[in-house]
This record gives C-alpha cells, structure tokens and sequence, in this order.
C-alpha cells in the first residue's frame, strides 16, 4: 500500500511540474512573438492573434 501511495505521490508530482514548465514556456513564447510583432508595426490587436496561428502547429 505504502508504495502505491508512493507511486501516485510520484505520478503527481511528475504531472505538476511538466504542466507548470509547459505554462511557463507558453507564457514566454507569446509574450515573445506579440513584442516581435508589434516591433514590425502590427496593431495591437494583430499581434496578439499573430503567435496563436503560429504555436497552434
């Protein structure tokens, strides 16, 4: 019993942290690729949909 309560704890704790990196990296990546776009002259409202149509392949 001690080691499956040790395994899920594992399984968890494993899951929290990819999805935590997952949304730290997507945080970035938009932030990165909407100030890249407005730089380039895209209206604010382009270049908040400009890194949706790229991340989404």
């Amino acid at each position: 019993m001690i080691g499956m309560e040790a395994s899920r704890w594992s399984r968890w704790t494993t899951i929290t942290a990819v999805l935590m990196l997952a949304a730290i990296a997507a945080v970035v990546s938009y932030s990165h690729m909407y100030e890249l776009a407005q730089r380039h002259g895209e209206p604010p409202w382009r270049a908040a949909l400009f890194p949706l149509s790229v991340e989404t392949a």
